[in-house]
């Protein structure tokens, strides 16, 4: 993988998991808002849904690596609440070939840096 695209990959990573986390501020699992870390309902090694808005959430640090362990009470929680045709729709999305360019990755960084500083310009915060 060429420097640009970890460059790129990094860029987009970040931006999303300050958007989730800004737009969810609690723990999508516990309620917790202490240690907020952006989590995936599956892998991020899916880029079809690794910058995904529908199938990520806060999480509090604990919850987050224990979902690496046990995903049964994140994708129970996600079912009750979406429908268990939603996730599975969305589990047959990181089965696609999606090779994002470049371009693309870093485009979806600039969209979520958007995203977040809107959301911080409609709570009135400043970073």
């Amino acid at each position: 993988m060429s420097k640009e695209r970890k460059l790129a990959i990094k860029y987009a990573d970040t931006w999303f998991s300050k958007f989730i986390r800004m737009r969810d501020q609690k723990c999508y699992t516990c309620g917790s808002r202490q240690n907020l870390q952006c989590g995936h309902l599956f892998s991020r090694i899916f880029l079809a849904t690794r910058w995904n808005e529908e199938a990520a959430f806060a999480q509090c640090e604990r919850c987050n690596s224990e979902h690496e362990a046990n995903t049964e009470p994140f994708y129970k929680k996600f079912i009750d609440e979406n429908g268990l045709e939603f996730f599975e729709y969305l589990e047959r999305l990181t089965k696609s070939p999606i090779l994002k360019t470049e371009h693309e990755i870093r485009y979806l960084g600039k969209k979520f840096k958007y995203k977040y500083e809107e959301l911080l310009e409609e709570r009135g915060w400043n970073e």
